[in-house]
Formats: structure tokens, sequence, C-alpha cells
């Protein structure tokens, strides 16, 4: 792949710098406008703490999917666990993630709408790197009223009464999480994912899946952004190969396209719309073939079969994101791009060629 202009290069440094200044700028004035009235007490009292507000801003639903797990260790030890969360991944908190409140705010919060939800907890834990949302997420801190502020890797430590140092190359992100835990006077032994389906989801899966018999394999080629999403031309090809090369029915998520779909009657596609429906359909299916994480740890949380095809993407732009948010498990086979580009968003999926896929279906034994 062909490098970035000089130009490019040269319009991503200063955007870069901007964003360094701006975010200098706020901090300075949170710590002396806020943070500087907080009291900071005695360190050794973290483990006793009862309420934990879980900062998950920039969290997707797969990556809700593996927080499950921390989330039910700590209620389970007694800990009263709130998630602070966009819209998006309140829907796989809501019924799904058993948790003790969530609050939800827009991506891009101002200081008032944090307050106007009157939070108060002991812990305030922030999960991720500081990273280019860094501004964002300590104008959010600071709004919460909070005995602790807990973090990882920060090393501004102006907001934070315990900043956990990870390096976190050739770590899973759960590693992380059972670090924090620990932290909190929390240990996981066996981190395991939660996920809750009610009755009613659960009956229209079980209606569906009788009449596609036991048997079969469920397909998404669509991720949430366009690196991590394969060509049309690959999804033809694959559903081409599944059809013909294996004895199971197929389902196919997220594709929409009329022709697409009018070639293939005898493949299900899109067969529900509701997250909860989807996620379930997951755990009845011989073997998934997925680009989408929230299908991946679902597969995880089911220990279904399952191709994941990954693309070499730079997680916080230094860490090795086909380890840290891989599938982690026996049954999974991962799949990665060629390109290796070593750049934050990955390389792109949509270049993907057939024959990589190909091969790795032709050597997964729950497709044939």
């Amino acid at each position: 792949m062909s490098k970035p202009s000089a130009l490019k290069r040269l319009n991503h440094y200063r955007i870069h710098k901007t964003r360094q200044l701006r975010n200098f700028i706020q901090l300075a004035w949170y710590r002396a406008a806020y943070e500087r009235k907080r009291p900071r007490l005695p360190i050794s009292e973290l483990p006793q703490c009862h309420s934990i507000g879980l900062m998950m801003l920039g969290t997707g639903i797969g990556d809700a999917i593996v927080v499950s797990g921390f989330i039910s260790a700590l209620r389970h030890a007694g800990r009263a666990v709130h998630c602070i969360c966009c819209p998006k991944t309140a829907q796989i908190l809501e019924g799904m993630i058993a948790n003790d409140g969530i609050h939800i705010l827009p991506e891009k919060p101002s200081r008032a709408e944090v307050l106007a939800l009157q939070l108060d907890f002991d812990v305030v834990m922030l999960i991720a790197d500081p990273d280019k949302h860094i501004g964002r997420d300590i104008r959010v801190l600071t709004a919460i009223k909070h005995r602790y502020a807990v973090g990882f890797n920060h090393k501004d430590l102006r907001f934070f009464d315990l900043s956990i140092p990870r390096d976190e190359q050739g770590c899973h992100w759960m590693d992380r999480l059972k670090d924090g835990a620990q932290h909190l006077g929390v240990t996981i032994d066996d981190y395991r994912y939660e996920l809750h389906f009610s009755p009613e989801c659960l009956k229209e899966v079980d209606a569906l899946v009788a009449d596609l018999g036991s048997d079969f394999v469920l397909f998404n080629p669509v991720a949430s952004d366009k690196f991590r999403t394969l060509s049309p031309a690959v999804v033809r090809s694959t559903i081409d190969y599944l059809t013909q090369n294996c004895k199971q029915r197929l389902v196919v998520f997220n594709v929409t396209d009329p022709e697409l779909v009018a070639a293939y009657p005898q493949v299900v596609f899109s067969p529900f719309a509701q997250l909860d429906r989807c996620l379930a359909l997951v755990g009845r299916c011989a073997c998934l073939i997925t680009v989408d994480t929230s299908f991946v740890h679902a597969g995880r949380f089911f220990d279904v079969p399952q191709i994941a095809i990954y693309n070499n993407r730079l997680s916080f732009g230094r860490y090795d994101n086909n380890v840290q948010w891989g599938p982690g498990y026996a049954k999974a086979l991962q799949v990665f791009s060629l390109d290796h580009d070593h750049t934050e968003t990955g390389d792109d999926l949509r270049n993907l060629p057939f024959e990589v896929l190909k091969q790795a279906m032709e050597q997964y034994p729950a497709l044939h």
C-alpha cells in the first residue's frame, strides 16, 4: 500500500498538535476549576468501596460483551456497578448485561449534561487508555461526584487517585479488567462473559431455528466501520462457496442489496432487526463467520465454532487488536488481512482476496 503524501502527513501532524494543545488547555481548566477542590483519600481504602461508576463512552457492542465479565464479577462480589455510556452501548446493557444502573450521555457530552444526571459513586473507573478523547473523558469525570478516580496508563495524575500501569502487548482486554478488579479488591480466577436474553427473544429465535434446522451457518460480512467490512465481490463468492459446498442452511446478516438477496432464494437474509435476537441466534449456529467483534465475542460466550476475520489494526495506536480484542478460545479460527499497514484504522478488509477466506473455510471442520 502506498505511503501517505507529504501533504497528508503534514495535515495529520497539524491535527495531532492542535488536538494536543486543545486538550492541554481543557485539562488545565478542569484542574483549576474543579479537581483541585476534591479531597484525596487514602488509596488503601479503595478495596472497601461499594459503588463503581464505569465510564464506557467509547465502548462498542463487542467491547461491552467483554466488559460484561468484569461487571458480573464485581456484582457477584457485592459491588454495585453503574455504567456511563452512549445510546449505542445502552442497547446491550439494557436487558442483556446485568448492572445496577445505566446513565446515558451523548458522544460529546457537555458538563451541564453530565451534572444533570447527579451521579455520585465511591469509585469512577475509566478502563480505556488516554487517547484523543481525554478532554471529553476528564470533562465527564470532573462532573461526577466521586471519592476515587481509577484509570490505566495515565501519566497525568492530576485527576486520578490510581493509574494502573499496563503493557498490553500480547494481552487480551480481559487481562486488563482482571487487573482492575484486583485493585478494587475482587479476584477473577475464571473470566466469563455474561449475557441474558428475554423469554420473548428466545421464543422468536427458537421459532426461526425450528424452521432452519439445528445445523446452520451464520455469516456476517459487515462491521460498524467500512475498513472492517468485506467487499461485495467477496461476500458473493463466500455465499457461493457456502451454498455449493456445505450441507448446512445459510443465514446472512447485514446484507440488504436487493439483487444479491434475490439471487439466493435458499439463503435467509437478516431475519432479525433487534440486537438481542441476532446475538441469541449466534448461540444456535453450527458455525459463525464474521468480521464484527460483536458476533466474535457472542461466539465466545456461546462457545460456538467460528472463523473470525481481523484487519491488523492497532488499538490505541500501539496494541495488536488481533490479540487484544481477539476471540481467545479454542473453537475460533482467526483470519487476517494481508496489508499489515500498522495503523489505528487497520487494513481495508474490502481488499481482502477471497482465496484467504476460502482457504480457512476449506480447512474448518464445522463447515463440512
